[in-house]
């Protein structure tokens, strides 16, 4: 939706966005008094949608602490008002409408915007010949796109490349920090290189292949090559890959663990924490008796069945208990995360499409020194109400880290699991 001199707010930009004020300018921001009463309502509600709504509502009080809502207050280059429905139906979808409609005749000089994400609520506006539309978190980046990218090198930089390990770049636009290259000899087509781009340094940098790979689990394709690369470089930070199922995401990120705490000796990790949200795919199986452990094993059980894998040429049956057993590993409820501190621990958290923000921002700030976290997911494949694919919290954390030097991103689109399920992955 375009600008708007005068914006009229529906309750669910609100939730979807407490701070959605910022991405106005030099407009006068009116708030309906019935989206404060479905405000109040809401504060209660769990997660995402009762927090931003008492965040929202704490924000108004401090707004409105020297200024009457109805006069409005200075916020920014804006203006916010609380203004009072005049309406007498009973359905407060009508009385914001009602607002957005008396504003559009009264003012017709300026131009009136009703913002909000209800496709009903827009469909009832256009036909009371009130401007409409959506104020979504639409994301900036391209992260569902190939994550790397191509160039071309003459025969000289892919020699000096090759001998060197690393080459300056000059006016490298549109290239992210951390972000994976396929460097081709435009002289030699069959010579490519495999390098990663270095911003603070102004080079292209050869990544280090694993040619046997880690705990006998070899890259099959190139996306796993350089997600291999950002899991086993310890100074990339925050790791983030998204692919459909079967791509390797999981199975990567526990071999790369795996390796570093068990088998790199230069490695300063000293265990692995696992964690992924308790979300059913169907129906809820009830409450579940037991421990904590015991709890959180039916969530587990991917990871078990990946440490099973893995671990297999060792000759260890039952490897995922004993490595929990030795304390090499421990399973992490979500809720209980919060004021924790992690220190030189290798953090994978899986499904992360189906955390929210607020998740996410609870989970990296756990990160005490010598940390490194993974974030995977399927953004396509989301199972939590009120998240979609631009704001859950796995999209999220990617976008505002993407150019970030301790970040890197990976997208995974082959499926290597079976024909079934890459074929179930494209149609389904």
């Amino acid at each position: 939706m375009g600008k708007a001199n005068v914006a009229v707010i529906d309750t669910n930009i609100i939730i979807n966005n407490p701070y959605f004020d910022r991405k106005f300018e030099n407009t006068n921001i009116i708030i309906p008094d019935v989206v404060i009463e479905e405000l109040d309502k809401l504060k209660k509600a769990e997660g995402l949608t009762g927090k931003n709504a008492r965040l929202f509502t704490s924000r108004l009080v401090e707004i409105f602490e020297n200024d009457n809502p109805k006069s409005g207050a200075k916020l920014d280059t804006n203006k916010i008002f609380v203004f009072k429905n005049r309406s007498k139906d009973a359905v407060n979808d009508n009385k914001i409408l009602s607002v957005a409609k008396y504003l559009t005749k009264k003012l017709e000089d300026r131009l009136v915007v009703l913002f909000t994400n209800d496709a009903n609520l827009q469909i009832k506006a256009k036909i009371a010949e009130v401007l409409t539309g959506p104020l979504s978190d639409e994301t900036e980046g391209s992260i569902y796109e190939d994550s790397h990218m191509f160039i071309s090198l003459t025969d000289e930089q892919a020699n000096s490349l090759a001998r060197a390990g690393k080459l300056a770049v000059t006016q490298f636009e549109n290239v992210l920090n951390n972000q994976y290259i396929v460097a081709v000899n435009e002289t030699n087509a069959s010579q490519s290189l495999l390098a990663r781009y270095i911003q603070s340094e102004g080079v292209i940098k050869l990544i280090k292949q694993e040619k046997n790979g880690v705990m006998n689990l070899k890259p099959k394709n190139l996306e796993q090559t350089f997600a291999l690369d950002a899991l086993l470089d310890d100074e990339v930070r925050l790791v983030s890959l998204i692919g459909s199922a079967g791509t390797g995401k999981t199975l990567l990120a526990l071999a790369a663990a795996l390796h570093k705490v068990l088998d790199d000796p230069k490695s300063s990790y000293d265990g692995i924490i696992l964690a992924r949200p308790t979300v059913s795919m169907g129906e809820e199986l009830g409450f579940l008796p037991g421990s904590a452990d015991e709890k959180l094993l039916p969530w587990m059980q991917p990871f078990f069945d990946n440490i099973e894998f893995l671990m297999g040429g060792r000759n260890k049956n039952g490897a995922a208990q004993q490595l929990i057993d030795s304390g090499i590993i421990q399973m992490q409820s979500l809720s209980h995360i919060r004021g924790r501190t992690f220190t030189n621990k290798y953090m994978i958290f899986d499904e992360s499409q189906n955390m929210d923000k607020l998740s996410i921002k609870t989970i990296l700030t756990r990160a005490g020194q010598g940390t490194k976290i993974v974030l995977t997911g399927d953004v396509h494949q989301i199972d939590t109400k009120h998240l979609d694919i631009e704001n859950n919290g796995l999209t999220y954390a990617t976008e505002k880290f993407k150019n970030e030097g301790i970040a890197a991103h990976i997208n995974l689109t082959k499926s290597e699991r079976s024909e079934l399920a890459e074929l179930a992955a494209k149609l389904l």
